[in-house]
C-alpha cells in the first residue's frame, strides 16, 4: 500500500500536471513524501521521484524570474514614457534651428531698429500774413479845352486805382454798362499772398535712440510755392469779366460792326515746387486699438525753387468810328497790362510738431497716418507792373477827327465840366489830347510786404519697413 501510494503520487505529478499545481507548498510536500516513503524502491522510481521534485522547483524558480522580469520592463516602460513626454514638452518650448527649419518656424530675430516710410502728404495753408499796402498816386482830373467843358484822368490802367475810380465818376448809376470795372485795389493791399495748399510726397528714416525714443529725419516735396489766395484769384476773374463787359459796351456804342473787348489772366507757374528738410525727436506710447500713437516735435527749412509768382492781366478793346457818309476815320485799338508778383523768401525755417499711429500688417511692415502742424517764419510781398499801350495813327487826313469822349450827364457851357473817359487814335492829336489810358508806366512798384509767422497742416498717409 505505501508502494502503491507512492506510485500514485508520481503519477500524479507526472501524469496529471493540472492536479500537481495547486499550490507550490503542496507541490513541494508531496514531492518529499515520494522520497521518504519509498525507500525500497526501485531506483528507477525513485530517480522519477527525484526528477519530479527538480521540475517542481525549477518551475516554482521559472515563474518567480517571469514575475520580476515584468516588474522590471514595467517600471522601464513607465521611466521611458515619463522622460518621452517630458522630452517632448522641452522641444515645444525651446525647439532647435533645424526643428524651427523643419517645421516651418521663424528663427528669432533681433528687434528692429531703423524704419523707413513713404507717405502722400496733403499741405493745408493757414491765414495770410497782414502787412501794410499802399497803391499808387492818384492820378487828378485834367480840364479838356474842347468843344464844352469836360475832364478826365490820365491813368496807367483801368484795372485799379484811379482807372476803375474814373470809370465809376463816369458811369456812377451804371448807364454805359451794368457794372463798372471790379478794381484789384483789395488784391494789390490786402491779405491776398500766402503759401498755398497742394499736394506732396515725404520720405522719413527713423532710428531708435533708446526705449521708446526715436531720432527721424525727413525730406518732403510739395506744390506749396508762394501765390496769391483763392479769395485773391476770384477778385482777378471778376476784375477780368467786369473789364469785357463795360468796355465790350462802350465800344459798341462807339462802332456797332467791328468793336470788341476781351480779357485774358495768365499765372506763371500755378504753383511753384518746394522742398522741406527736417529733423526732430519722436516718442511712442502703448498699443491701442487705434495703432500704436506717437507724437514729435521737431525742426527744419524750406527751400523755394522759384522765387515768385506772376499773375498777368492783359485786357484790349477795339472800335472804328464812322465820319460821314459811312466812312470810318480809323481803328482804335488800346491794350492794357499789368503784371502782378508775388515774392517770398526762397529760405525759411520752420518749426514742427504732430502726432501719429503706425498700424502693424506684420513685425516689419505696416502703415502710418500722421498730422502735423507747423510755424514758418516768411515775408511776402506784392509788386505792381503796368504798362498801356495806344495804337496811333499818324494821317493828316484825319487831322481833328480822332478824338472820342464818353460820358454820362448833362453837358453845361457854364456849368461844372463833364467827366469823361477819352479815346484818341490820331498820332497829332494825341500830343495834345492824349487817350485816357496814355500815363507813364509804372514798374516795380510795392503794393504789399508782410512779415511774420505763417502757419501750415500737414495730412500724410503711407507705408513704413523696419529694419
Amino acid at each position: 500500500m505505501a508502494g502503491a501510494g507512492a506510485y500514485d503520487a508520481g503519477s500524479t505529478l507526472a501524469g496529471n500536471g493540472r492536479r500537481s499545481v495547486v499550490t507550490h507548498s503542496n507541490v513541494i510536500r508531496r514531492c518529499s513524501f515520494a522520497n521518504s516513503v519509498n525507500p525500497g524502491a526501485p531506483k528507477a522510481q525513485r530517480a522519477g521521484g527525484t526528477s519530479v521534485a527538480q521540475v517542481c522547483v525549477a518551475s516554482e524558480r521559472n515563474t518567480l524570474w517571469t514575475q520580476i522580469v515584468r516588474r522590471i520592463a514595467v517600471v522601464l516602460l513607465a521611466t521611458g514614457a515619463v522622460m518621452l513626454c517630458q522630452g517632448r514638452t522641452l522641444n515645444a518650448q525651446h525647439p532647435t534651428p533645424a526643428e524651427m527649419t523643419s517645421t516651418g518656424l521663424s528663427t528669432p530675430t533681433p528687434p528692429a531698429t531703423w524704419q523707413l516710410d513713404l507717405s502722400g502728404v496733403w499741405f493745408q495753408a493757414g491765414a495770410p500774413l497782414k502787412g501794410a499796402g499802399a497803391l499808387p498816386n492818384p492820378a487828378p482830373l485834367i480840364p479838356l479845352s474842347l468843344s464844352f467843358p469836360q475832364q478826365t484822368r490820365f491813368i496807367p490802367s483801368w484795372f485799379f486805382g484811379s482807372g476803375a475810380a474814373l470809370i465809376e465818376e463816369v458811369d456812377p448809376k451804371h448807364v454805359l454798362a451794368r457794372v463798372s470795372v471790379h478794381p484789384l485795389d483789395a488784391v494789390l493791399t490786402g491779405r491776398s499772398a500766402a503759401h498755398q495748399s497742394g499736394s506732396g510726397i515725404s520720405l522719413g528714416l527713423t532710428h531708435v535712440i533708446s526705449g521708446r525714443f526715436c531720432a527721424e529725419f525727413r525730406v518732403a516735396s510739395s506744390r506749396t510755392g508762394v501765390g496769391l489766395t483763392p479769395t485773391a484769384r476770384t477778385e482777378v476773374e471778376s476784375t477780368r469779366r467786369s473789364f469785357e463787359e463795360f468796355f465790350g459796351r462802350v465800344a459798341s456804342l462807339l462802332d456797332t460792326d467791328s468793336s470788341i473787348a476781351r480779357a485774358v489772366v495768365n499765372t506763371v507757374p500755378k504753383s511753384s515746387l518746394e522742398v522741406h528738410i527736417s529733423a526732430g525727436l519722436r516718442t511712442g506710447f502703448r498699443k491701442t486699438l487705434f495703432g500704436t500713437p506717437y507724437v514729435m516735435v521737431g525742426a527744419g527749412l524750406t527751400r523755394s525753387n522759384s522765387f515768385a509768382q506772376q499773375v498777368k492781366i492783359t485786357g484790349n478793346y477795339r472800335f472804328g468810328t464812322p465820319a460821314g457818309r459811312g466812312r470810318l476815320i480809323g481803328q482804335y485799338d488800346e491794350t492794357d497790362n499789368v503784371v502782378l508778383q508775388i515774392d517770398s523768401d526762397r529760405y525759411r525755417p520752420f518749426w514742427i510738431g504732430g502726432v501719429g499711429s503706425t498700424f502693424a500688417l506684420s513685425p516689419r511692415v505696416g502703415f502710418q497716418v500722421d498730422t502735423r502742424f507747423s510755424l514758418a517764419l516768411t515775408q511776402v510781398s506784392i509788386t505792381l507792373d503796368a504798362s498801356p499801350g495806344v495804337s496811333v495813327i499818324d494821317d493828316p487826313a484825319l487831322s481833328r477827327s480822332g478824338v472820342h469822349t464818353v460820358g454820362v450827364g448833362q453837358v453845361s457851357f457854364d456849368g461844372p465840366p463833364l467827366t469823361v473817359l477819352m479815346f484818341d487814335n490820331n498820332g497829332e492829336l494825341s500830343r495834345t489830347f492824349p487817350s485816357s489810358l496814355s500815363a507813364p508806366p509804372i514798374e516795380r512798384f510795392r503794393t504789399l510786404s508782410a512779415r511774420g509767422i505763417e502757419s501750415a497742416v500737414a495730412l500724410s498717409f503711407g507705408m513704413y519697413l523696419k529694419f
